[in-house]
């Protein structure tokens, strides 16, 4: 769901994340952020703690709060919400954007996740 889709109130977006591979820590000033993670093993730092987490794991990240991920050595998938929409901007900037009908960036064609 891209912000302009839900009125700019929100954005939901799967990510792929390669291995060894996240963004450094940094904050939001106007946006809450929430992951669930899909598959991978990642380190969190959120504010002053660090933490692992792993398929079936839900982080939420306050407005204002320092944080910043690494991935594991195994690609990861994430599905992220910002709140209100906004952010989703950098992620198309800084990764390529698929569509619903494109594959998994780690499948090959024909193969089942």
């Amino acid at each position: 769901m891209t912000g302009e889709e839900s009125g700019g109130s929100y954005t939901t977006m799967e990510l792929f994340v390669p291995p060894g591979v996240g963004p450094d820590l940094h904050q939001h000033e106007a946006e809450e952020e929430q992951f669930y993670v899909l598959s991978g093993q990642l380190t969190y730092q959120v504010g002053q703690h660090t933490f692992n987490v792993k398929a079936g794991d839900f982080i939420h990240i306050p407005r204002q709060t320092p944080h910043g991920f690494i991935n594991g050595p195994q690609p990861a998938r994430l599905l992220a919400t910002f709140s209100p929409a906004g952010p989703e901007c950098s992620f198309m900037e800084a990764g390529v954007w698929l569509s619903p009908d494109e594959a998994d960036p780690w499948t090959s064609p024909g193969e089942q996740l």
